[in-house]
C-alpha cells in the first residue's frame, strides 16, 4: 500500500530488512525522520504536536514487520496486520480513503492506554521546557 511505504520512505527504511530494523530497535537506536511533510500526510487525523507520538508508534509496528505485512480492504477502509511470527498478528493499523488517498487513523490504530501515555509523555516535557524558560512554538 503506498501510504505504508510513504511513510517506511519518509524515515529513509523502505530498503532496509525487517531484521535490520528490528536489530536497530532492538540497540535503541533511532529512526531519523528525512520527510516530515510526506510523514504528516500519511495520517487522516493529525490534529496537534502531541499526534507525533501516535505516529511514531505506528511506524515503529508497522517497521518491525514491515516484510510481514497483511492487507484487508473494505469498502473505504483498510486494516494493515503487522505479523508477529506465523501465528500472531501485531496492533492492525487503520486506514480510511479521503479524497482518493489513504491515511491511516491515529486514533483507531493507537490503543487508549498508549495514547494517554504519550500524551502524558509529550505534557510532561512541555511542562519542563516551559519550567527551564522555553516556550512552545
Amino acid at each position: 500500500m503506498a501510504t505504508v511505504e510513504t511513510l517506511f520512505a519518509a524515515f529513509g527504511v523502505e530498503a532496509l530488512d525487517e531484521a535490520s530494523i528490528r536489530d536497530r530497535m532492538q540497540r535503541g537506536r533511532r529512526f531519523h525522520l528525512q520527510d516530515p511533510a510526506s510523514f504528516r500526510a500519511c495520517f487522516a487525523d493529525w490534529e496537534r504536536p502531541e499526534d507525533e507520538g501516535l505516529a511514531g508508534f505506528v511506524f515503529g509496528g508497522l517497521a518491525a514487520s514491515k516484510d510481514n505485512l497483511r492487507l484487508t480492504l473494505t469498502e473505504g477502509e483498510a486494516t494493515v496486520f503487522p505479523l508477529v511470527n506465523e501465528q500472531n498478528e501485531g496492533r492492525p493499523v487503520i486506514l480510511r480513503q479521503l479524497e482518493g488517498e489513504w491515511k491511516i487513523v491515529l486514533r483507531q490504530s493507537v490503543p487508549a492506554s498508549v495514547r494517554r501515555r504519550l500524551y502524558e509523555v509529550h505534557r510532561r516535557s512541555e511542562a519542563q521546557l516551559e519550567a527551564a524558560g522555553y516556550a512552545a512554538p
